[in-house]
């Protein structure tokens, strides 16, 4: 299955004890450079304008949101969300936010990361992609 129509994912880290605007920035480029490892189309800070709704952000960057763009095969999935997982398990204290193009949203903390919850996100996922495939 190759979807030429992109699926656009926000994730959002957040940390369990308080942190600044400079170390949640410093956390979200790491996931980043990470992420953009992968094959994801293309990975960028989200803006005010492109949050979910409900979703908050300091002026006009949310430093803390990335946009994720996908474009191919739902077999990339697995690699995108254990590349997440990975990350989460290596910052202890953190968690994230992953958010489908139609609200559908599940939260993940490092600690409590284990494969049910990896392959849960990796069927909501796979279950969202198929959908815009179908659209498009």
């Amino acid at each position: 299955m190759t979807n030429k129509n992109p699926f656009n994912l926000f994730v959002t880290v957040e940390t369990e004890y308080e942190s600044d605007a400079g170390e949640l920035d410093a956390l979200t480029r790491r996931l980043r450079r990470e992420l953009l490892e992968t094959d994801v189309t293309g990975v960028q800070q989200a803006d005010g304008g492109e949050l979910p709704q409900g979703a908050k952000a300091a002026g006009a960057i949310d430093w803390n949101t990335l946009l994720v763009t996908l474009a191919g095969s739902g077999g990339m999935l697995v690699t995108l969300v254990g590349t997440l997982t990975a990350w989460l398990q290596r910052n202890r204290g953190t968690k994230m936010h992953v958010r489908m193009p139609d609200g559908t949203e599940m939260t993940l903390e490092g600690a409590e990361v284990d494969q049910a919850t990896i392959n849960s996100l990796v069927a909501v996922m796979e279950a969202k992609l198929k959908a815009s495939v179908s659209q498009g």
